[in-house]
């Protein structure tokens, strides 16, 4: 069977989608700690939609998991232009735990029982997994975006860009800083686990596993670096701007000066 997940968007307004769920599929939706639990009739597939915009399904076809983009899409916040994916494969065992398929590019899930309680625990990491992916690639889009100023830098010795520009592109790495570690929930637990604590060691067991906490640790050293060096190219600009402004000045003294004399020498 398959666990697949997907992230679509910055955020899901989870109190705009109950009410349209449950319209259109007529199945029981449960709510927990920024999560819309969506539970079949057969108690086996479950579905699980998480504020900060991802969808985690298990027992469900990919056909069946998008089925619910509609939905998604019109209670979203910021879509994704493509949607993010990531699969697992599970299935029931003497014991809950993950590791890697022995042939196929896979991740597999074995899980001691079927209670939902389990599925929304192991949810829970995963969610944060696929969302650090969306980061992970959108990261890697704006270091390639900012890669030519740096090479400008090396090989001309300064950069063709204003003050303003400088200052956005500072802006923009500090928004995207924002969203990892302001906007996202990589810092702290979940509140589901303050109510089930016998249920945290399966969050922390696939949070381990899927390096959460180097991922994101890796993530922000990447974005202060590029924020250290435009930092850096901003204050070379506003020094070299302050340094043309002193010569102007001083050019200005010297013109000050030379006429004073010439009207000495005229009188």
């Amino acid at each position: 069977m398959e666990c697949l997940s997907y992230s679509i968007a910055e955020r899901f307004e989870l109190g705009k989608l109950e009410k349209p769920l449950k319209e259109k599929l007529g199945v029981k939706i449960n709510r927990h700690d920024r999560v819309l639990e969506v539970i079949y009739p057969d108690a086996k597939s479950s579905l699980y939609i998480f504020a900060n915009g991802t969808l985690i399904s298990w027992g469900l076809k990919r056909y069946q998991a998008r089925a619910f983009f509609p939905e998604l899409y019109s209670c979203a916040t910021t879509l994704l232009k493509t949607p993010i994916f990531d699969g697992f494969s599970y299935r029931l065992g003497d014991k809950t735990t993950i590791f890697p398929h022995d042939y196929f590019n896979i991740e597999c899930i074995l899980l001691e029982n079927e209670e939902q309680d389990l599925k929304l625990s192991i949810s829970y990491a995963i969610s944060l997994s696929i969302k650090l992916k969306s980061y992970e690639n959108d990261l890697e889009s704006l270091i390639e975006k900012h890669t030519p100023l740096m090479m400008q830098l090396r090989e001309a010795g300064q950069l063709k860009l204003s003050q303003q520009k400088i200052r956005q592109t500072i802006g923009d790495v500090l928004i995207f800083k924002s969203r990892v570690n302001l906007n996202s929930s990589f810092l702290y637990m979940p509140k589901f686990f303050w109510q089930h604590p016998a249920l945290e060691s399966y969050f922390l067991l696939i949070r381990r596993y899927l390096d959460i906490d180097e991922r994101a640790k890796a993530i922000n050293h990447q974005l202060n670096t590029l924020n250290e060096i435009f930092v850096m190219c901003n204050s070379y600009s506003e020094n070299k701007h302050s340094h043309r402004i002193e010569i102007i000045i001083v050019i200005l003294i010297f013109l000050e000066i030379l006429f004073y004399i010439l009207n000495l020498h005229l009188t």
